[in-house]
């Protein structure tokens, strides 16, 4: 059973969109500075505080907290009716179509919404820091539901308003709002009917409204929204999945010759080209070092005792190649390794080795199946294992946690 509910949020008006922003964790500090550059009301200066240059953390805090007043003022209005919302996310090829709705924490907590990565504690704090200060949730988390045709079906004939459309990215964005206290609530009631729902992206996002959420039970004060958190729930069938990509800096003492010559040692080689290369299947990788590609298969018959989560390509790469060659010991926080959304190709892994990194690791993309399969089992991924295209914006819906 998962339990969903209508709310009311503040909601972003017509032709505002230029201030809604895609995550805060998808920016560099140096690329976040430069898309904020000539935006006062840009939302990534709410989202993410440490872009505005203050001198200290509190300062940035402080003025996060009087442009997100000045920003609900000027460029959102609250709704009045409690609401669900479709949102469709359209390019030229794609075209997905979720439900925005709040989310239970209960659920969370007793396994019927299931996560698959292991969190930063640091990050984790800091996200609950931004909900306590601002009183709300301002991104939603990405989750998603398998082989629910009736429940896809329900939203996607709902008898819709179109109020918000907007193009970003490439991408399109339409938002619809389900009003018609019928129709919400057949929605509520087909949900509720879902075993479990699964999260893709926003682990940090949902695991702090969760903390918000405890010490306010902890502390036996009022609840309001805080047993609930933001999300747009999609069907898997619609999701693009993409290969999480890295880059590191250096080769860890050894030559480019000594290099490969460890490569085929430990997995067996499929080709080498001048040309770029993808991996073709699973538990392929292909690898760009000084202008030539190669394209590899991990030997993974070789390997003992492996658990599911062992199996996933991007645990192949660090456990065969990532660790004991060039000692890459904790990906999460080492900073002789970079990661690069798939989406972005190739060529991003070729400008950054010709820039400042030494090597790339193009990887087979994780299934859908793995992530399911995984978060079943109560397993947690590696620490960037996939990138969901498109991303969700932040800024568009703002949930007031005293609803």
């Amino acid at each position: 059973m998962v339990r969903i509910k209508a709310f009311k949020p503040y909601i972003l008006k017509e032709n505002q969109a230029d201030i809604v922003s895609l995550p805060y964790d998808v920016f560099s500090h140096a690329s976040a500075v430069k898309e904020i550059e000539g935006k006062p009301n840009h939302f990534l200066r709410i989202d993410k505080p440490e872009v505005n240059g203050m001198s200290s953390v509190q300062s940035n805090m402080k003025l996060v907290f009087r442009l997100f007043k000045r920003n609900l003022k000027l460029h959102y209005h609250k709704e009045i009716v409690p609401s669900l919302y479709r949102y469709d996310l359209i390019s030229e090829t794609h075209h997905q179509k979720g439900l925005v709705a709040l989310c239970s924490l209960d659920d969370l907590l007793e396994r019927h919404i299931r996560d698959h990565e292991e969190t930063r504690k640091d990050k984790e704090l800091e996200r609950t820091r931004h909900i306590k200060m601002l009183n709300a949730q301002t991104g939603p988390i990405y989750l998603f539901h398998y082989g629910q045709a009736e429940l896809r079906n329900l939203i996607e004939s709902s008898d819709n308003a179109l109020i918000l459309e907007f193009k970003q990215n490439d991408i399109t964005h339409r938002i619809f709002a389900l009003q018609d206290p019928d129709r919400v609530e057949a929605i509520l009631h087909a949900m509720a009917e879902v075993d479990h729902l699964y999260v893709a992206d926003g682990h940090h996002r949902m695991n702090a409204a969760r903390n918000v959420y405890l010490e306010r039970l902890k502390m036996k004060q009022d609840i309001g929204n805080r047993d609930y958190f933001l999300s747009v729930i999609f069907p898997a069938e619609e999701l693009r999945i993409f290969d999480y990509n890295r880059v590191v800096k250096d080769l860890n003492g050894l030559s480019a010759e000594a290099f490969i010559r460890q490569m085929d040692q430990v997995c067996t080689k499929l080709e080498t080209s001048g040309r770029m290369l993808k991996p073709e299947a699973k538990q392929e990788f292909t690898l760009y070092l000084d202008g030539s590609w190669y394209r590899y298969r991990f030997n993974v018959n070789q390997l003992k005792n492996l658990r599911p989560d062992e199996h996933l390509d991007v645990a192949l790469l660090q456990s065969v190649i990532l660790n004991p060659i060039l000692g890459i010991k904790q990906p999460r926080v080492d900073v002789r390794i970079d990661f690069i959304g798939g989406v972005f190709g190739l060529e991003a892994i070729v400008e950054r080795c010709e820039s400042d990194m030494r090597v790339g690791f193009a990887l087979y993309p994780t299934s859908i199946e793995d992530l399911m399969r995984l978060s079943d089992l109560g397993m947690k991924m590696p620490p960037k294992s996939t990138w969901f295209e498109p991303k969700l914006l932040s800024g568009i819906w703002l949930c007031d946690l005293d609803e």
